[in-house]
């Protein structure tokens, strides 16, 4: 219960002791159906599926225009194009029901054809339609196939901490495809598929620093990826420069994207912000902290584990702030939020835009002002992004703005499960 009232307040879809209500399951297999559908026009495309298919129904128009010009006052069954129609579906599918059938010499000259062209077409059709199957299947099993998604997340890379972000993922009820690309053995990913089932996980195999890989993982329209560092000995002294190159791919494939990067030392801070990420962390900055609360003063470093672990009772995250609260005191936000839900308000979150082109442009000489546009967007320059600002306890008298969002431990619920 605790969990479904948290993922409520933050506008995300509840999770019901680790399973989805029945309507969120078909909701999502719904939607899997249907980028499945897209998938399997796309790929009966490809493999000329649809030019088989007009064929047979230019057979079977062709054949019941010919049937009903031939039969039409002959045949006393014959009252209407719907009745030839009726036969030729029923010819070309070879039914044959017997209820309807041609008297003249040029309607059983066009059966003959239809029936003739039926058998020669359809298993070809049949093998197309295998092929496009098995294909998808073969390729999504090996991480080979090309994703369409749009708003999703791509996680770049694999070690430990992927499981965390994909517990959290799930624990919040995420609902967008999850797309992981990297090197992960196809066991290894079916494993995850078991371990979250309730998030909608895709793969992609391949060098992650790859452009073609991050393509295939469609990371231009995604709404954020995520790069972790790998852990192993004989890449760890490499890790952090394959993590550099990954958000220069990134970077080229979406200059708005927001990229959220990993590293080991910190060193390669700098580096990573150069390459375009937007957000950097640096694995184990805050060991020493957590060390130095369990040896002196114990109980702090359990109660911060907590507060920052999903799922775990008492937790940390975002919550909008009120419209009425705006221009307010950060102190009445406060009081508010503790008498009303036993929140208690840390601090205030403001995402600032910086200055895009668009807003220097002139609007004089359309000619310069698209160059300009081009010029900057080809160096990721060109819609402007958005800067991050946080106030841990900005003090009472603090005014809140329309572009905060608010920093809330949210407590155990009263007679939690």
């Amino acid at each position: 219960m605790a969990q479904q009232r948290m993922a409520a307040r933050l506008g995300v879809k509840p999770v019901n002791n680790g399973n989805h209500s029945p309507l969120m399951l078909l909701r999502l297999r719904i939607g899997r159906l249907g980028r499945d559908l897209i998938e399997v026009v796309k790929l009966a495309r490809e493999e000329k599926l649809t030019v088989l298919v007009a064929w047979l129904l230019v057979l079977m128009l062709a054949g019941s225009l010919v049937f009903f010009l031939s039969e039409v006052g002959r045949n006393p069954q014959v009252h209407g194009y719907f009745d030839a129609l009726y036969w030729s579906i029923v010819s070309i599918t070879t039914v044959g029901y017997g209820d309807l059938a041609p008297v003249t010499p040029a309607a059983r000259a066009a059966s003959v054809v239809m029936l003739l062209s039926f058998m020669a077409l359809m298993p070809l059709v049949g093998a197309t339609i295998t092929s496009i199957y098995v294909s998808k299947k073969i390729k999504g099993e090996r991480g080979l196939e090309q994703l369409n998604f749009r708003n999703h997340i791509v996680i770049c890379g694999w070690n430990n901490n992927g499981l965390n972000i994909l517990a959290g993922l799930q624990d919040l009820g995420e609902r967008q495809p999850v797309v992981i690309a990297g090197d992960l053995e196809q066991d290894h990913f079916e494993n995850l598929g078991q371990q979250f089932p309730q998030l909608d996980l895709h793969f992609v195999r391949g060098p992650y620093t790859s452009v073609p890989v991050l393509s295939r993982a469609n990371a231009r329209y995604a709404r954020v990826a995520l790069v972790l560092i790998s852990y192993s000995l004989d890449s760890l002294m490499r890790s952090d420069e394959k993590a550099v190159l990954a958000v220069l791919a990134l970077r080229e494939l979406g200059p708005n994207l927001r990229i959220v990067a990993e590293c080991f030392a910190t060193s390669y801070r700098g580096h990573l912000r150069r390459a375009g990420a937007n957000r950097v962390i640096v694995s184990g900055e805050l060991d020493s902290f957590m060390i130095t609360a369990a040896a002196l003063t114990p109980g702090l470093d359990s109660s911060l584990k907590d507060a920052l672990t999903f799922g775990s009772g008492n937790e940390i995250w975002t919550a909008p702030i009120p419209r009425e609260f705006v221009g307010k005191t950060f102190k009445d936000l406060a009081i508010h939020w503790l008498t009303e839900k036993h929140w208690i308000l840390l601090g205030l979150i403001q995402e600032r835009r910086q200055l895009s082109i668009q807003d220097v442009l002139s609007g004089e000489s359309r000619g310069i002002d698209d160059f300009i546009i081009k010029t900057f967007e080809s160096a990721g320059r060109g819609q402007g992004s958005s800067q991050h600002l946080h106030y841990l306890n900005p003090g009472p008298h603090h005014l809140i703005a329309a572009e905060d969002s608010a920093i809330v431990i949210f407590p155990v619920e009263e007679g939690g499960d």
